[in-house]
């Protein structure tokens, strides 16, 4: 389901997609953000995994869901990747709405319209506890 609304959001944003990274990534949500990072669509298990609507967080930056033990050098690493519009992975202590904390690690990739110009970034998210 979630890769079929995705599917859905790319289709009217015109991205180009190679669906193959769908299988070869293991992930618990997904996190569209602009390139801004603003976050402007997440997926069903952005919820489950951080307790935050979809409401709550569109319009948001993903450092709402940082804290004290959020890494500062994977904050910068990750930092720069965007600010180079490359892929970046990362494993970082977030929190959730509640304040507990929980690892997670995360994929980013930069999503390309047909004119080979980056527009958004997608996150690929999975909980490591």
């Amino acid at each position: 389901m979630t890769i079929l609304k995705f599917r859905d959001l790319a289709r009217l944003r015109g991205w180009i997609l190679d669906t193959s990274m769908f299988r070869r990534k293991d992930f618990d949500a997904l996190v569209v953000t602009d390139l801004n990072q603003v976050i402007e669509w997440v997926s069903e298990g952005f919820e489950r995994m951080t307790g935050y609507s979809a409401s709550e967080v569109i319009g948001q930056k993903p450092k709402l869901l940082q804290g004290p033990n959020t890494s500062l050098s994977a904050k910068n690493m990750i930092r720069k990747a965007l600010e180079e519009k490359r892929p970046v992975e990362a494993t970082l202590h977030n929190y959730k709405k509640d304040g507990s904390a929980y690892r997670c690690r995360i994929q980013v990739v930069p999503l390309f319209a047909a004119s080979q110009s980056p527009t958004h970034f997608l996150a690929f998210e999975k909980s490591l506890g």
